[in-house]
């Protein structure tokens, strides 16, 4: 497993993951998130978390007004 805090500025974005084979577990530890899961999108907020199979492409961003903080748990290195 690997984990990681990432700090996203308001209106940014992450890198896009090629598909995986990764257990990836994404808490909002500060603010709000999106996340781009093949072709569906989530948004979490403070105190909210993602769960997902890494199998299609995915990305995180802020399309938001504020910073967000998101602490990232992967059960497969590929950050």
């Amino acid at each position: 497993m690997e984990s990681l805090i990432l700090k996203l500025e308001k209106n940014s974005s992450y890198k896009t993951f090629d598909p995986s084979e990764s257990e990836t577990l994404c808490y909002v530890l500060k603010g709000k998130c999106k996340l781009k899961l093949g072709d569906e999108e989530f948004i979490a907020s403070t105190n909210e978390s993602f769960y997902f199979l890494a199998t299609s492409e995915h990305r995180l961003s802020n399309p938001f007004d504020e910073e967000c903080e998101v602490l990232i748990v992967a059960t497969n290195s590929y950050l």
